[in-house]
């Protein structure tokens, strides 16, 4: 956990936060390890390109929970950030293998 506070040029703060996003339909993805493993790696890097501190992740069937760190940036930010990236990345690896079954038949 980071005990130091995030600071820029004329802010300072930390702002600890329990995000939990539903996948939609309730789809139950995530009982798919390989699927879980993919979300938690760009989840995680995600993070790491916007410079957030994620502390916690954790998957159930068809949902995500984590404990960030947002430091001063806003939640519809991080939260726009965290939801897109995984759902281009998702579309992607899914339509790579929509295509792989339907070439192969």
């Amino acid at each position: 956990m980071k005990n130091n506070f995030t600071r820029r040029s004329s802010t300072i703060g930390r702002h600890l936060m329990h995000i939990g996003f539903k996948v939609k339909y309730c789809h139950n993805i995530f009982q798919y390890k390989r699927i879980e493993h993919v979300c938690r790696n760009i989840f995680l890097q995600t993070a790491k390109d916007i410079d957030i501190d994620i502390q916690e992740l954790g998957f159930d069937e068809n949902h995500v929970h984590m404990i960030v760190d947002i430091g001063i940036r806003s939640m519809p930010e991080v939260a726009k950030y965290l939801k897109g990236t995984p759902t281009i990345y998702l579309i992607l690896i899914i339509q790579r293998i929509h295509c792989f079954y339907c070439f192969s038949i």
